[in-house]
């Protein structure tokens, strides 16, 4: 008989319409291979399970979906985030701090031997306790590190009330982060994740985690089905799928965008996915080779990275891995980034992927000699 592990997740991992999702889902169908899985998700986003239900019922997994009081639910954000504005932690961890919650885990969880635990947010650590002196392993997963990730947030909106949000909430977040420090060296039974060798060395350094514990993720994504690269020469775009209103995102596409226009004499359609606003997209009005789609479903994106003649990932500052390579890797599918976009993700002798410095005119020119061999069909 299978062991048991139970995932707590803050958000329904499937449709995995983003980088968190798609990489809770990976390890979910990863650990499938070895565990009977149970998967818990505070639906905190209150979005539509149904998709979510038949996809694990046909996957032989148990799912259960915690919905708050959805009456409440909009003015407790409200009340939740004021009340955090006032406390030492973060906003998110605040917001997911709920009684009910834990009470819903235990009801589920009645006369059920749990063997492993993993808490896929370190947000969601308020039900840590819970589970200490009951299980082998409890693993928490830091998806970046998170205080650096939202300083690097910071740094990057351009607008200032979001500046000093992200900067009030790092400081939080390293607060939080040292409080389970301090759990994770007490207690035999906690392992931290990171999703990369460079993230694991800086909790170790600057907040004395256990390097004999760490774990490192394999950063697998789950595919549904695989794909043929069959790039559209005749009406030729770049895909960059991400969502422009992410600041690390728009800081990067404006970043490379200047050198594009003086490289590429005729500059090639760059086509951005994911939800974007009017103020946003008029930013780039002056760039008339820009497309932004909205939000797609996921068969339309992957049409995109079929028929694209590469993925771009001129990612210069935030934190983490960028699960959006991790997928392109795994398609298949062409791909270019920078020094800083390719942290954590190994990619040796693989002859669609390239390369650049973390250098805009570096980054535009190998954009321009990847879509010369890849016109003349010479990368494979």
């Amino acid at each position: 008989m299978k062991k048991k592990k139970l995932f707590l997740l803050h958000d329904i991992p499937y449709p995995d319409v983003d980088g968190g999702k798609k990489l809770s889902l990976g390890r979910i169908m990863e650990s499938a291979k070895e565990f009977e899985i149970i998967v818990i998700a505070f639906n905190y986003q209150g979005i539509n399970d149904t998709e979510a239900i038949e996809f694990f019922n046909n996957k032989k997994i148990s799912f259960f979906c915690y919905d708050p009081k959805p009456k409440k639910q909009g003015f407790s954000k409200i009340i939740k985030y004021l009340y955090s504005l006032f406390t030492k932690y973060p906003a998110y961890y605040t917001r997911l701090n709920d009684k009910s919650f834990t009470i819903y885990i235990n009801n589920i969880l009645k006369g059920i031997n749990v063997n492993e635990v993993s808490i896929e947010t370190i947000f969601l650590i308020s039900q840590l306790e819970q589970f200490i002196k009951n299980v082998n392993s409890i693993e928490i997963v830091f998806h970046n590190v998170e205080s650096l990730f939202f300083k690097e947030l910071s740094k990057s909106s351009t607008k200032l009330y979001k500046k000093i949000v992200y900067l009030i909430e790092s400081k939080k977040i390293n607060n939080l982060e040292k409080i389970i420090s301090k759990k994770i060296n007490n207690e035999n039974s906690i392992f931290p994740v990171c999703l990369s060798r460079k993230d694991s060395k800086i909790y170790q350094d600057n907040f004395k985690f256990d390097s004999s514990k760490i774990r490192i993720n394999k950063n697998k994504i789950y595919l549904e089905s695989t794909i043929e690269h069959t790039p559209n020469i005749k009406n030729p775009y770049f895909l960059f799928p991400g969502s422009i209103e992410f600041p690390p995102n728009k800081e990067a596409i404006l970043w490379f965008l200047e050198e594009y226009v003086k490289i590429f004499k005729e500059p090639i359609k760059v086509l951005i996915t994911g939800k974007y606003t009017e103020s946003t997209k008029k930013e780039f009005c002056k760039y008339k080779f820009i497309e932004f789609s909205g939000f797609i479903s996921n068969e339309n994106l992957i049409n995109y990275y079929k028929n694209c003649i590469c993925v771009i990932s001129p990612i210069i500052s935030g934190g983490g891995i960028k699960i959006k390579n991790i997928e392109t890797i795994a398609l298949s599918i062409p791909l270019l980034m920078t020094e800083f976009s390719s942290i954590g993700i190994y990619c040796k002798n693989n002859k669609l992927i390239r390369i650049s410095k973390n250098n805009p005119i570096d980054f535009t020119k190998k954009l321009m000699y990847f879509y010369g061999d890849i016109r003349r069909g010479t990368i494979c």
